[in-house]
């Protein structure tokens, strides 16, 4: 035999290839488990399939492995872990989550992410659903670190209309279809809630609270009248034929000024008055049904 350039070898030699041994492909849920260096401990279920839409888990020691085609492979534990069960897994409205829970939220809050919502924990409030139009209303407020803090319940359904509420550290987002979603705090949501809330005469919010008003007033409109407050006068309802004549005289920067009472019934024939700044005792008057 000879070399390339026509030089004779030595001798004879023969040459071997090897193929290496095919490797057997890993499971989404064994590469998660992989890459947390046994932060869950051992194993204590094999890796169990046919859930919904082809999903898949395995438990271990201090948690789960949560796994489908659509939302990946996410590990389940704690507090919102028991929270999401108390839905019923991933057949509840939050399905699978979509990420690992996320901590170094304020106050040593953390969070995990699901397809339908979140759950959201803190040690002071406990674990708690946010999802829907509620939850995209308290994410324009800052979610936890907004005026309204932690949630506090979670998103209650059964109200009039279709209507739902969520409560807050520092207050509530209540949601119908018809109003959408507003934010309900402070003086004014106290206010609000002697009249009966949604059910009382006011209906449900249809705006936020509104500021920058004279005096440092605030207000916040309502399916059938509105709330107004200030710090000197308090809130208090405006509603309906006296509304109508206060806004006719400019509202707070009209002669009026802002109402110092609610509107109070039990006049002759009907009759209704509101008290405002302008004088003690000077209101505006709704007269009752004039009879012949």
């Amino acid at each position: 035999m000879k070399d390339a350039a026509g030089n004779a070898l030595a001798a004879d030699r023969t040459w071997t290839f090897t193929t290496a041994a095919a490797q057997p492909v890993q499971s989404p849920i064994a590469a998660k488990a992989e890459s947390l260096n046994g932060a869950l401990g051992a194993a204590t279920t094999p890796e169990v399939y046919g859930l919904k839409d082809n999903g898949g888990y395995q438990c271990f020691e201090r948690g789960c492995i949560m796994y489908s085609p659509a939302s990946g492979a996410h590990v389940t534990l704690g507090a919102i872990r028991a929270k999401w069960a108390t839905t019923g897994f991933e057949n509840g409205p939050l399905g699978y989550p979509v990420t690992d829970e996320i901590g170094g939220l304020k106050d040593g809050g953390v969070f995990q992410n699901y397809q339908g919502g979140a759950i959201i924990f803190s040690p002071a409030t406990g674990a708690n659903i946010t999802m829907g139009p509620i939850r995209e209303k308290w994410a324009s407020t800052g979610f936890e670190n907004g005026a309204l803090g932690y949630p506090v319940s979670d998103v209650v359904g059964g109200l009039r209309d279709g209507g739902a509420f969520q409560n807050y550290q520092r207050g509530a987002i209540i949601y119908s279809p018809a109003t959408g979603a507003h934010i309900s705090i402070g003086a004014i949501r106290e206010k609000w809630a002697s009249t009966g809330y949604e059910n009382g005469r006011l209906g449900y919010p249809v705006t936020d609270e509104i500021g920058g008003l004279k005096d440092g007033g605030v207000f916040q409109n309502y399916e059938r009248g509105a709330i107004i407050y200030s710090p000197a006068t308090g809130a208090h309802i405006s509603i309906g034929a006296i509304r109508d004549r206060w806004a006719a005289t400019g509202f707070e920067n009209g002669r009026l000024g802002y109402p110092v009472t609610d509107d109070i019934g039990g006049l002759k024939n009907g009759g209704v008055f509101q008290n405002y700044q302008a004088a003690p005792s000077f209101g505006l008057l709704r007269p009752g049904p004039r009879f012949p």
